[in-house]
C-alpha cells in the first residue's frame, strides 16, 4: 500500500468543533478586466496592483485605475487554441533588475517559462521575450504552469504532465522527464538558469538535476507560506483536487494515484506523500496562506476556491487534519484569487472586477 491506515484515517476523518470563520465583506479596487488569472500588488507598492489575463496581457492599476500593460503577448497566445498566460512572479531584487517571469502555454501546447525587465516602463511583447526553458508537451491539450520565488531566492516551477488524462508515458513517475514535476532553477545570471547543486536529483544522479520533486498531475499553483517556509501546491486533477506540502526529493503518486485513490496498479509507491486535503470538485485556484494582519485567526489557513464557484473557502488545520469552511459567499464567479502586498486576500470575478477581503 502507498499510504498507511493512519494517514487515511487523519484524511477522512472530521476534526472537533471548530471556531466559526470571522465575518468579512468585499470591497472593490478595480474592473475591467477580462478573464484574469492572476493578481497582486506590485512589488513595494501597496496601491499599484497587477492583474494578467489569460489571453496574454499583463495589467497595471494604481487606486483602481488602469494605467498600463506591463505584458502583452495575445500576438503569440490564443486560448482556444491551447495556448494561454497562467501565472507571475515577480524576482526578489525587482526593485533594483526589474525583472519578472511568465509562464504560458504556447498554440502548440507547449510550456513556456520567459523572463521580462522592464526598466523603460514600456509595454512587453514576444520581441522582448527571453525563453528561460521551454517543456515539450506530448498532447496538444490545454495545460498550465505556476510559478513562485522560494526563500532561497530560486525560481520554483509547476509543470503538468501530458494531460490527456491517463499520462500514458507515466512522465510523472519518469525523473528523467520534466513533465509532472516541480523544478527549481537559480535564475540570477539572466543569460541562462542554473541548477542548484542541491537539487535532489543533481545528488542522486538519477534523474534531471531541474527536478525538486515528481508525481504531480497538474500544479496549477504553487505559493510558499511567508513564515513557515512550507510549499503548498494545488494539483487539478481530472476527478480529484489534492493541496499538497511539497518536499525536496519526495514523490507524491500520479499516475498510480490520484489523491488517496488507486488508479494503476500495483499500488505501490515507496515512501510516497499523501495530499493533505482532498476533494471531487472542478479544479481548486488560490493555495496561498493567510498572511494578513485583519483576520487574526485565519493566519496559517489556506486561501482557496472551486474555479467559477462563487464562494472563497479556507483550508485549516488542527492536529494534524485539513477541513474547509466557507469564508465568504460572493454574486459572481470567482476566476482568480490572489495576495495584496500586506498579505490580505484579493478576489478577481470572470465579469473582470477585483475586490479585497475586508472585515465585515
Amino acid at each position: 500500500m502507498r499510504f498507511s491506515a493512519l494517514l487515511l484515517v487523519a484524511l477522512s476523518c472530521v476534526p472537533a468543533a471548530m471556531a466559526e470563520p470571522p465575518q468579512a465583506k468585499l470591497s472593490e479596487i478595480a474592473r475591467g478586466l477580462k478573464d484574469p488569472v492572476a493578481i497582486g500588488n506590485m512589488p513595494g507598492s501597496s496601491k499599484t496592483l497587477y492583474a494578467a489575463e489569460r489571453r496574454g496581457r499583463l495589467r497595471v492599476f494604481e487606486d483602481g485605475s488602469f494605467k498600463r500593460d506591463l505584458l502583452d503577448l495575445e500576438d503569440i497566445l490564443d486560448p482556444d487554441a491551447n495556448g494561454a498566460l497562467a501565472s507571475v512572479a515577480f524576482s526578489s531584487d525587482y526593485s533594483s533588475t526589474m525583472n519578472f517571469f511568465v509562464s504560458f502555454t504556447d498554440k502548440q501546447g507547449d510550456t513556456i517559462i520567459s523572463r521580462f525587465a522592464s526598466k523603460d516602463g514600456r509595454t512587453k511583447n514576444e520581441d522582448d521575450l527571453q525563453v528561460v526553458i521551454k517543456v515539450a508537451q506530448g498532447f496538444s491539450t490545454k495545460h498550465t504552469s505556476s510559478l513562485a520565488f522560494g526563500p532561497d531566492q530560486y525560481l520554483y516551477i509547476g509543470v503538468g504532465d501530458t494531460r490527456d488524462g491517463t499520462d500514458k508515458g507515466a512522465n510523472a513517475q519518469n525523473p528523467k522527464s520534466l513533465l509532472g514535476k516541480i523544478l527549481r532553477l537559480d535564475v540570477s545570471d539572466p543569460t541562462n538558469y542554473k541548477i542548484p547543486a542541491s537539487n535532489p536529483f543533481v545528488k542522486q544522479k538519477t534523474g534531471a538535476g531541474e527536478i525538486f520533486a515528481l508525481g504531480l498531475q497538474n500544479p496549477s499553483t504553487i505559493a510558499f507560506n511567508k513564515e513557515s517556509k512550507k510549499l503548498f501546491s494545488l494539483d487539478a486533477g481530472e476527478g480529484i483536487q489534492e493541496l499538497n506540502v511539497i518536499q525536496e526529493g519526495k514523490n507524491y503518486g500520479w499516475n498510480v494515484f490520484e489523491g488517496t485513490s488507486c488508479r494503476k496498479q500495483p499500488c505501490s509507491i515507496p515512501d510516497a506523500i499523501p495530499p493533505i486535503y482532498e476533494s471531487k470538485s472542478a479544479p481548486l485556484i488560490g493555495g496561498f496562506s493567510y498572511n494578513g494582519q485583519k483576520f487574526p485567526t485565519l493566519r496559517g489557513a489556506v486561501i482557496t476556491s472551486v474555479k467559477d464557484s462563487k464562494e472563497v473557502a479556507i483550508l485549516t488545520e488542527r492536529a494534524g487534519v485539513w477541513t474547509r469552511e466557507t469564508l465568504l459567499a460572493t454574486q459572481d464567479p470567482i476566476s482568480a484569487l490572489g495576495e495584496t502586498t500586506d498579505g490580505e486576500i484579493l478576489v478577481a470575478w470572470n465579469n473582470g472586477r477585483v475586490a479585497v477581503v475586508e472585515p465585515q
